[in-house]
């Protein structure tokens, strides 16, 4: 059973670091983005994204 762990741990590892190097990718796509950026965009999505967090909770409201 103890080899069996070590097998384990070891493919945890691996993949922990594939995930982190992956991550480390999506960083970099994350700033050119930033680099690109419409403020107009941001400032337009980010008050869709509250106006769909008020609905949701007037909605709840009327419920209860």
């Amino acid at each position: 059973m103890r080899g069996w762990y070590r097998w384990l741990l070891g493919i945890v590892i691996v993949a922990g670091l594939l995930a982190a190097v992956m991550h480390l990718g999506e960083w970099r796509n994350f700033a050119a983005l930033t680099r690109r950026m419409q403020p107009a965009w941001l400032v337009a999505a980010i008050l869709l994204q509250a106006s769909t967090y008020l609905s949701l909770a007037l909605s709840w409201r009327a419920v209860l």
